[in-house]
């Protein structure tokens, strides 16, 4: 299903659909904002690298741009299938134009969450176009700020009637964050 997202939703369908990178510019990220907090309420592999990924946030956006249709939350609560085996991408709730390797990007820390390790997740995308003709430091960047996007968002105040939420934030900062480690190498 992610493979045929790009032929379907290039050009983009959506007249007015804002850009990738004026619309995930303000939302992907998040390790800039901890790292100036006095103390950040995190340890580990993240708080060791914290100012290597606070510099390495931002790098991703150069590459954002294109002309497909981006759902910008492809994971299985977003994805309906039918008794007859059809599957259709719900939820469009902020759908932008770029680039068509974010949603298969977007897609890696849901799998990670299922039980894959990061390599294994990033496999699965083998046969996603658009994922294999992306630069490699580009996904790495995206790794990073979609790992601070998570860990920023797990540290809010709880929403009033979303007690889960943040649970399952931290659980996808997680994830996010193996997948950054996985892709930086750093250890």
């Amino acid at each position: 299903m992610v493979a045929g997202l790009e032929t379907v939703l290039t050009p983009c369908p959506v007249p007015g659909a804002p850009s990738a990178v004026a619309g995930l510019a303000d939302l992907v990220h998040g390790w800039r904002e901890l790292a100036a907090a006095p103390r950040p309420a995190f340890g580990g592999w993240a708080r060791r690298h914290l100012d290597d990924l606070a510099g390495a946030e931002t790098w991703w956006l150069n590459a954002a741009g294109g002309k497909t249709l981006v759902h910008g939350d492809v994971s299985a609560s977003n994805l309906l299938v039918t008794p007859a085996r059809s599957v259709f991408l719900i939820d469009w709730a902020q759908p932008v134009c770029g680039a068509a390797w974010l949603d298969a990007a977007d897609l890696v820390p849901h799998l990670i969450m299922a039980g894959h390790e990061p390599a294994a997740a990033e496999q699965a995308l083998g046969g996603v176009p658009a994922w294999g003709n992306a630069d490699p430091g580009v996904i790495t960047s995206y790794a990073v700020a979609f790992a601070g996007y998570w860990t920023r968002m797990s540290r809010q105040p709880a929403p009033p009637g979303v007690p889960h939420l943040r649970a399952h934030q931290a659980r996808a900062a997680a994830a996010a964050t193996a997948w950054a480690a996985h892709r930086t190498g750093w250890a």
